[in-house]
Order: C-alpha cells, then structure tokens, then sequence
C-alpha cells in the first residue's frame, strides 16, 4: 500500500538531508514520540504501533527511512526535484500489504498528514525566524494530502 503528501516547501536536496535527521524525528513528526540515541544511521523509537529500529539513507532527492523489523516493511521517503511537483517536498509512504485493517490504514495517513505538517512548519519557522533551528509545539498545519492509492 502506498501512501502521499505533498509539503509546500520549496527547498533541496542537500537541505532535506541536512535537516531531516534521526536526531530531530520526533520535531518534525509529531507521530513520533521519542527516539533512542542514534548510532549512526540507525536508532530505535516509539510510535503509536509500537517501538522499531529505524534506518536513515540519503537518496537521490533526499532521505529515506526504513523500519527493517517492522512487520509490514514500512518504508519513508522525503524528496524534492521529482514529480508529482519538483517545486515542494514529497512525502511517500509504503508499506508491503495490499490490504489492512482500516485503523491501521488511518494510522499510516495519518502518519503522512504529520509529516507534512512538521515540514511546513520548519518553511514557516524558516521565514519567521531567518535561522536553520526547528521551532517545537507548533499546531498550525497546512496539509495538502494526496488520495490514497492501492495496487
């Protein structure tokens, strides 16, 4: 199953992979409640379907994630420079299951609803601040979701 979002944050490449870190997860994703210190690429952390180690690799465009112990192989991805717009950053989540459970389903929406919120907020914080930090607690969103597509 596959799950989008489209942020409204004209950045690069080299930016995502700057700022989009192990080490500020829980700042840009509010799905996400703690994480354990990083070793590297590769932490654990506690989300709402539990705890998970969690991979960081930089790709062409970005970053992805992926949770190689999790029992639907749910993996993330944050580009930019790509369609469907090569203007804002792309949120894109897989997981291996043609189907699920429709809580799980709204879970993993909503997993994609935050990060789009979390990254919009650092473009606000960006040009309300003029500085690179990430600014916490914020609620605004401005969420621009893309449907849901299943195979």
């Amino acid at each position: 199953m596959e799950f989008y979002g489209l942020a409204d944050w004209q950045t690069t490449e080299q930016e995502i992979q700057e700022k989009v870190r192990l080490d500020n997860m829980s700042d840009l994703c509010e799905s996400i409640y703690y994480l354990m210190e990083p070793q590297g690429e590769l932490c654990k952390f506690d989300t709402l379907w539990g705890q998970f180690n969690l991979r960081r690799e930089k790709i062409n465009g970005g970053v992805r994630f992926t949770m190689p112990d999790c029992p639907n192989g749910l993996s993330l991805t944050i580009t930019t420079g790509y369609p469907p717009d090569s203007q804002k950053v792309f949120v894109h989540c897989t997981i291996n299951r043609l189907d699920h459970d429709p809580d799980f389903i709204k879970t993993l929406e909503d997993f994609v609803k935050n990060w789009v919120a979390g990254l919009e907020k650092q473009v606000k914080h960006k040009t309300n601040n003029d500085d690179n930090s990430l600014v916490k607690g914020s609620k605004e969103k401005s969420l621009r979701v893309l449907p849901m597509f299943t195979p």
